[in-house]
């Protein structure tokens, strides 16, 4: 399978500017006074080369990852093939599916299949009308199709920019009882969730209370873990690296086989995210790549580790992130 992706970055990273990254993926959140002393540049300096990684968007987001399997909400899988996967085909998609609730992510992908299509839903009857309003579009135009519910799902940093490997995991997983979060914080978080960044003010402002209520509630919610930390997402295609989602199905998925592969994925630099699923495959693994001689690389270590129980895998090349969202929370 050959996927023509360009060998050299469009930005190139000083060590300067993966110092200001990693700071920033371990907390994005944190005053710039502490990230300059940190990496060792004066404050003016380090919000100079924040504004420029935003600008040439190498940061696409500064990301509040919640609670959201607390609050009972749930996501699904949905890959697709379509017959004629072309740019009028993809403007016509992207029109129909702006309208069509509980989005929470999409991509276009090259391979087995063309689109990734995660639902975020709190009901099955939201994720049944969401699923079959698409489904009931483009049927006509569909060659196969696989969907699967993500029971655990573990998203791990950028760690192949950097030399040190960043230890910081984030885990969501179901509950055997559910709860929303106090009214005022849950419309802090939906403010938090795109904007990390946002100054208390600001938000103290949307929601008509005083910044101090703000920073205490924040402080609260993270202490509490209905907020889980304060992150970026890196368009890493700039940077020179690769994305590709790689399918794993297993002859055995015990306990003990369980932590055994997820302690040897997160122990991985070019692991960025791993999901359990219920459906066909057991596993979605995301591998981040320098090139094609890269991949097949990395895959031979991770099936070489794992050959014993492995009964059958697949990849996928994402393409391109589309800015779709529309997920409730």
């Amino acid at each position: 399978m050959h996927h023509p992706i360009r060998e050299h970055p469009s930005v190139k990273l000083d060590e300067k500017d993966k110092a200001i990254l990693r700071q920033l993926e371990m907390d994005a959140r944190q005053p710039l006074s502490k990230i300059a002393k940190d990496v060792g540049l004066s404050k003016e300096v380090v919000n100079y080369r924040i504004k420029a990684m935003i600008r040439n968007k190498v940061i696409e987001l500064f990301i509040t990852p919640y609670n959201y399997t607390r609050m009972g909400y749930f996501q699904s899988k949905l890959l697709v093939k379509f017959m004629n996967f072309n740019d009028a085909f993809e403007k016509k998609l992207l029109s129909f599916l702006k309208d069509v609730k509980h989005i929470y992510w999409i991509t276009h992908c090259s391979g087995d299949y063309d689109i990734q299509l995660i639902f975020q839903t709190r009901t099955m009857l939201q994720l049944e009308q969401s699923f079959f309003a698409f489904l009931n579009e483009f049927s006509k135009n569909i060659t196969k199709r696989h969907f699967s519910i993500i029971s655990k799902k573990y998203n791990l940093r950028h760690n192949c920019i950097y030399d040190d490997k960043i230890d910081m995991i984030d885990i969501a997983e179901f509950y055997d009882k559910t709860e929303m979060p106090p009214e005022t914080d849950f419309e802090i978080m939906k403010l938090l969730k795109r904007n990390c960044r946002m100054p208390a003010t600001e938000i103290a402002k949307n929601l008509k209370i005083t910044p101090a209520t703000v920073s205490a509630r924040i402080k609260s919610m993270v202490k509490s873990r209905w907020i889980k930390g304060f992150f970026i997402r890196i368009n890493l295609p700039l940077i020179g690296y690769y994305v590709y989602n790689i399918f794993y199905k297993f002859k055995n998925m015990d306990d003990e086989t369980e932590k055994s592969i997820m302690n040897y994925l997160c122990s991985r630099k070019d692991v960025g995210y791993i999901g359990k699923m219920i459906g066909g495959w057991d596993f979605d693994i995301e591998l981040q790549v320098r090139n094609e001689y890269d991949l097949h690389r990395k895959l031979n270590e991770i099936n070489s580790r794992l050959h014993s129980n492995i009964h059958d895998y697949t990849y996928l090349f994402t393409v391109k992130k589309y800015p779709l969202y529309t997920s409730e929370i």
